[in-house]
């Protein structure tokens, strides 16, 4: 999936450390789309992205990433 990605929820209990395919973690936030690596539908703490690629978004920032690390 090539959609460009504007922000990312850091949100406390919404990053995981692997991609759930069942999850729609992918909305719109401001009119540009957004990802809840957990799926959830409210209480995100967005950050904004420079417009990454879906794909990018998790392997940058979710898949990758520790959980100790998260904010």
């Amino acid at each position: 999936m090539s959609t460009p990605v504007f922000f990312l929820c850091v949100a406390a209990g919404h990053t995981t450390p692997h991609r759930d395919p069942a999850s729609n973690n992918l909305t719109v936030h401001k009119g540009k789309w957004a990802v809840c690596p957990a799926g959830r539908e409210t209480g995100h703490r967005w950050k904004q992205t420079t417009g990454l690629d879906y794909e990018e978004v998790f392997r940058m920032h979710v898949d990758e990433r520790p959980v100790s690390s998260r904010a």
